[in-house]
């Protein structure tokens, strides 16, 4: 294994896990009663019980992470033909570069769940915020929803660029 893959892992291991043990940090200081709706007021107008809050949102990152890498694990088994990716003759032309390709895509696809679980312990982290401070309110939060935008375009614009300007050249040292 390469170190780039073995550290994207790492970060997506750690942030799921940072993800599940903020979860269990919170389920102390949050209410009873949690706000999962708010109206164009900003008053809460739908509520849940921090027990079903807590198992949804254990249970959708998990999945969510279990998904993502079944994904990442499928990919090393498609055929280049289904494979859309730029520069696809290049990428496919022999076994070391198809393997490099399954290299680079497994690593994005791992570094999306990593990216989706800072997203969501942003998330939790404003849930802690609007539920035990009175003077906080839900337009003060308005940057996470910005930032994690900023994450899905940064993630999703990276590999059409990497697979399109760059040539793995120098890590495989293939001669054109």
């Amino acid at each position: 294994m390469r170190p780039t893959f073995l550290v994207i892992r790492l970060c997506k291991i750690l942030s799921w896990l940072g993800v599940l043990a903020f979860l269990l940090y919170i389920y102390y200081y949050l209410p009873e009663q949690i706000a999962i709706h708010y109206n164009e007021e900003g008053v809460p107008d739908n509520f849940l019980s921090r027990e079903v809050f807590f198992y949804v949102v254990a249970g959708f990152t998990m999945l969510l992470n279990v998904v993502l890498s079944l994904i990442g694990r499928m990919l090393l088994g498609l055929p280049g033909a289904v494979l859309p990716v730029p520069n696809r003759n290049f990428w496919l032309a022999d076994a070391e570069r198809r393997e490099h390709l399954m290299y680079v895509l497994r690593n994005w696809v791992n570094s999306f769940a990593a990216a989706l679980n800072v997203f969501i312990l942003m998330m939790l982290f404003v849930t802690l915020r609007l539920h035990t401070n009175q003077r906080v309110f839900l337009s003060d939060f308005t940057w996470v929803l910005f930032a994690g935008l900023a994450l899905l375009i940064g993630w999703a614009v990276y590999l059409p660029i990497r697979l399109r300007y760059t040539t793995p050249n120098s890590e495989l040292g293939i001669q054109n």
